[in-house]
């Protein structure tokens, strides 16, 4: 199979909302603790939300926020029938750095997604009301504690990252979703499929191509495998990335064709709930990814 390089150049920096300003006040104790501290009387704390930029607060941080991705995971995808999952409980992945501060790492344990019927629509999170067709929400767990189950309802247990991820522009196939989107595939109606996921390291991206490194955090919500809603969840919200692209084709032969328990087509978009005073940072500061899946 032959590539062209210039569309996967292109993809690399195909993004989903435009740059934002990058004028910042200066915080060196900004960390999810010492930030959802004054906001635990909330009780309802859904997501997803839309993050209105003209007010958040901008902050910085001592180190970026970085994302440890590995070449290398045994991974269950799951069609309940009303939503799709992706576990890995063995994860060698991990985040850390930025928002969540320098003294813990925190463990992938799994991802769940939100997206539309097409890539002309959008799904879950927006900002400025400019979102895409496809939020994939991955869990991370506090190392310190042995599962991700123990992590839960802790301070410092749990956070929530979210990918914005769009549609190739017209003509691009994303190479590095090959592996994934077969996988989606297999659980096109309710069933699930364990498999062995082969990453590929994309930190060499960050050297050659630029992107916006703007990420935004505020307390959201985690909804479990059995549908349980803990609230108070640090969400870290990231607009895109070099790879963060589908193309058309895979979109429509993944996420536009699953089906439920009776066999009907099956999305997942969920209403946008009130902010409700929630505080929401502006941060900037992403390094050394090297996830994808």
């Amino acid at each position: 199979m032959k590539m062209n390089y210039s569309k996967i150049f292109f993809l690399c920096i195909f993004s989903c909302v435009s740059n934002l300003p990058s004028v910042y006040l200066k915080s060196e104790s900004v960390n999810f603790q010492s930030f959802l501290g004054d906001y635990k009387a909330l009780k309802d704390t859904s997501d997803p939300i839309n993050i209105n930029t003209s007010k958040v607060k901008k902050v910085t941080t001592p180190s970026p926020f970085t994302i440890h991705g590995v070449f290398f995971d045994i991974v269950k995808v799951i069609n309940d029938g009303e939503s799709v999952r992706l576990i890995s409980p063995a994860s060698h992945s991990y985040v850390t750095g930025g928002v969540l501060g320098d003294e813990d790492e925190y463990q992938f344990y799994d991802k769940h997604f939100l997206w539309a019927s097409d890539t002309n629509e959008v799904a879950g999170t927006t900002v400025d009301g400019q979102g895409c067709p496809l939020n994939d929400r991955a869990l991370f767990f506090n190392k310190k504690y042995k599962t991700y189950k123990d992590a839960l309802g802790k301070p410092d247990g749990v956070v929530v990252v979210v990918f914005q991820i769009n549609a190739c522009p017209d003509g691009v196939t994303n190479y590095l979703y090959i592996p994934f989107a077969y996988a989606l595939k297999k659980v096109q109606n309710a069933v699930s499929y364990t498999f062995s996921l082969l990453g590929f390291a994309i930190g060499w991206f960050a050297l050659i191509i630029p992107y916006d490194t703007t990420y935004y955090a505020y307390p959201g919500s985690y909804v479990d495998e059995t549908g349980k809603q803990y609230n108070n969840i640090p969400v870290i919200v990231i607009n895109h990335l070099p790879d963060m692209c589908m193309s058309k084709k895979q979109y429509a032969n993944t996420f536009g064709s699953f089906k439920d328990s009776a066999g009907h087509p099956l999305t997942k978009v969920s209403p946008q709930f009130p902010v409700k005073g929630r505080p929401i940072l502006q941060l900037q500061g992403i390094k050394n990814i090297d996830v994808l899946f």
